[in-house]
């Protein structure tokens, strides 16, 4: 089973450059406009966030999309309903079937001596440095 904040994450991955790009007016319009994927996700999410916190979360974040909070508060709603496993499913044939490529470059420059370090990208890590 993939992680609830997987998926929630690739829904908004796919949302939210368009929200942005429509500077929180007329989302619907924009979305319709942004393909196929991005107007069914929305089209998704409309549909199936509807408790009024949850409802209301997907509208302030299209409607000032440049506040990360708002991005945010939609997530944890969506995390929230995709413990459904139905909804999970539903969302996932929506969703593009690489998850959508993520790339991460890490860089550490150190100078001097005695140092220690370590750099992780992903779930669940864990590091220990002992000396």
């Amino acid at each position: 089973m993939e992680h609830l904040a997987d998926l929630a994450d690739q829904a908004m991955a796919i949302l939210k450059p368009h929200v942005l790009a429509a500077g929180g007016k007329f989302a619907d319009q924009a979305l319709a406009k942004a393909g196929a994927e991005a107007g069914k996700v929305y089209g998704w999410l409309k549909s199936k966030l509807t408790r009024p916190t949850a409802a209301s979360a997907l509208e302030q974040a299209t409607a000032e999309p440049a506040d990360e909070q708002n991005w945010d508060d939609l997530r944890q709603q969506l995390v929230t309903l995709l413990k459904d496993e139905s909804l999970r499913k539903e969302l996932a044939a929506l969703l593009p079937k690489d998850g959508g490529v993520r790339t991460t470059t890490q860089t550490i420059t150190q100078t001097g001596d005695g140092n220690a370090a370590a750099q992780v990208a992903g779930r669940d890590n864990s590091v220990n440095i002992t000396r």
